[in-house]
């Protein structure tokens, strides 16, 4: 099937660009509520992504090859990751000090860069694979007595295999999908904030490996032959790190180390842009 006539279609003009930019880089840092003050520019995104898809198939032109999604594609994207902030009481043992602390765990929302590579299995499911990685610095509070919050560097590398079930056939330029599937995800502290940590509290911080479960969905839009447009919203669910802390703090005469319990699970929510390449085979 042809790519049929589109019509006239609008000039993409540089503000439209600075609006689409605007909206995906307008994270404040510490707003980590999901989804209650982010649905707006969710929806704002996504409306701007849809409006500014004409100028785009406007630039790339025409093509002569059939108007339909292939059964490969490679995505570069962008966006933002929501980690939160997490409440964790900590038992302590010895000394006079009381028998729990209340340590807080915040995660700066930052950007977050990625890949995918999807194989469709048929018109309906395809699988994908998918590695991402978020630059997200985070903060200890609490873990001692009458000593400032603990900062520190981290990132998170994230390898997922999931499963995409399309809701409309490949001919349709704008394809809605639904996706799940597992991973592992890679909690890393950065080497200089290792070291002032063990200057700090005596505790030599640890990078931790978690098992994944991720859900979500999105929509492509076909730019061209080849070329699509494509938006993702996911959850990535894991168990809290403990970064190596001990599971209580412990007090031996003077001398207070602290410790963190973590437990349950952390809602990791990442919203992305991205661009991509569609073909048959190899």
């Amino acid at each position: 099937m042809r790519a049929g006539h589109m019509g006239t279609c609008p000039t993409l003009r540089l503000s439209d660009i600075l609006v689409l930019r605007n909206l995906a880089m307008s994270d404040q840092k510490g707003s980590v509520e999901m989804p209650s003050k982010r649905v707006f520019r969710l929806i704002a995104l996504l409306t701007a992504t849809f409006l500014l898809a004409p100028s785009f198939h406007h630039l790339l032109g025409q093509s002569s090859g059939p108007s339909s999604h292939r059964r490969w594609e490679f995505t570069t994207f962008g966006g933002t990751s929501v980690l939160g902030d997490h409440t964790f009481i900590t038992p302590v043992q010895g000394g006079s000090q009381p028998e729990s602390r209340q340590v807080e765990l915040s995660y700066d929302s930052s950007y977050m860069f990625g890949i995918r590579v999807l194989q469709g299995l048929n018109e309906s499911w395809a699988t994908e694979f998918e590695y991402n990685f978020a630059s997200q610095p985070m903060q200890f509070s609490g873990l001692m007595p009458d000593t400032p919050p603990l900062h520190l560097d981290h990132l998170v590398h994230r390898f997922n295999y999931d499963l995409v079930l399309f809701v409309v056939d490949p001919t349709k330029r704008l394809r809605p999908f639904v996706t799940g599937g597992a991973g592992i995800s890679f909690f890393q502290v950065g080497g200089s904030s290792k070291s002032e940590a063990a200057a700090l509290t005596g505790v030599a911080l640890k990078d931790r490996w978690q098992f994944t479960f991720n859900w979500g969905g999105g929509v492509k839009y076909l730019l061209k032959d080849h070329w699509a447009l494509r938006f993702d919203l996911r959850d990535m669910i894991t168990e809290v790190p403990d970064y190596g802390f001990p599971s209580s703090a412990l007090v031996v005469g003077s001398q207070f180390t602290p410790g963190f319990a973590p437990s349950g699970s952390m809602h990791g929510w990442q919203y992305s842009l991205g661009i991509s390449y569609q073909w048959d085979g190899w």
